[in-house]
């Protein structure tokens, strides 16, 4: 493996060689990955960023390493991402966070045999709301602030994306190909397990304190 002098050495190189418009671009994307994390193809405020990716993986890669990341370029779901070399800059997660990435996983499953004219893997709140509400794992059930903050952070992470600020049960939620990344199991019935072993034994109650990477 290279040594971080090399790193450097080779990012200097071959940074130097780029115009001042693509130097500005590499910036401002490596802004974007570092607060977002995903670049996705299937975005279409990623898809000029993807292409400059694509065509500068070295470039990235090399700064990457320097700072202790490494850009993992995924052929098959068309997106790149960053992984964390030293455990850092971990998102936390309630268990409600954990128990809707999860469902969104099931759905994704399900709903992209139903995809749209432009490959759009679509679900209404109404519906994501109505799963949550069949695993019986929170009693109370969450209220629609609940999902409006978790939704949040999923859409801030290339997770989700939908349209507004405010939500509402007929909204559009579209599920991003990032999903199978984050919950990569491949058989749906791991994820069904994963899902139940969120239930608690006193009734469904959920202990907030509960969170995870």
């Amino acid at each position: 493996m290279a040594s971080r002098n090399q790193f450097v050495k080779t990012f200097s190189d071959t940074y130097s060689l780029l115009g001042e418009t693509n130097q500005a671009d590499f910036s401002r994307i490596f802004s974007k990955l570092m607060n977002q994390n995903f670049i996705l193809k299937e975005c279409d405020d990623d898809r000029k960023d993807y292409f400059f990716l694509m065509e500068n993986k070295d470039l990235f890669s090399n700064f990457f390493s320097i700072v202790d990341y490494e850009l993992i370029y995924d052929s098959s779901n068309h997106c790149f991402y960053l992984k964390t070399l030293e455990n850092r800059n971990r998102v936390r997660l309630t268990k409600f966070d954990t128990a809707v990435l999860l469902i969104l996983r099931k759905l994704f499953h399900s709903k992209r045999r139903e995809i749209t004219s432009d490959n759009k893997v679509l679900i209404t709140l109404d519906e994501l709301i109505e799963q949550v509400r069949t695993t019986q794992i929170f009693v109370p059930e969450k209220k629609i602030s609940a999902y409006s903050e978790t939704l949040r952070k999923l859409r801030t992470h290339k997770i989700v994306d939908y349209s507004g600020s405010k939500i509402f049960t007929e909204m559009n939620i579209q599920i991003l190909s990032s999903i199978l990344i984050v919950v990569p199991q491949e058989n749906i019935d791991e994820v069904l397990t994963r899902l139940e072993a969120l239930k608690v034994d006193s009734g469904g109650e959920e202990n907030e304190d509960s969170d995870e990477d």
